[in-house]
């Protein structure tokens, strides 16, 4: 009887320790998933942020031209422009913590804790149901 419960208790050890090592990996790996998913959107980010700075600063140029030969002054026709992105970015300062920076972080926490679309049909989808 002795030696059973012996044996019982150090295979239950036993498999808490198997537990416990492969739970800690899963979060190890879970946890570098959703850091190179964080850092695949930040580079995508900055790449599309690179593409859209080119076309504004070459619209704006554009724009330049366009309001030098309305007003005919090259002054005044990049002064307009000049002036539209001062006003932009007053707009922008103003409003950065009502609205700018709890996006970002929703953003950042959505990927963070987003769940795969792409798990198995029958498959636990983290919060306890089943996905189909």
């Amino acid at each position: 009887m002795e030696e059973r419960k012996e044996r019982f208790f150090a295979e239950t050890e036993e498999l808490i320790e198997r537990y416990i090592k492969d739970r800690l990996l899963l979060i190890r790996i879970d946890a570098a998933e959703k850091g190179a998913k964080l850092a695949a959107h930040f580079v995508t980010g900055m790449l599309l942020a690179v593409l859209f700075f080119f076309i504004i600063m070459f619209l704006s140029i554009m724009a330049g031209y366009y309001f030098s030969e309305v007003t005919g002054s090259q002054f005044y026709g990049f002064g307009i422009i000049a002036g539209f992105y001062v006003l932009v970015f007053a707009v922008l300062l103003a409003i950065r913590k009502r609205y700018i920076f709890p996006f970002l972080i929703n953003l950042v926490i959505k990927t963070v804790f987003d769940q795969n679309n792409d798990e198995e049909d029958g498959q636990p989808n983290g919060n306890g149901t089943i996905s189909q």
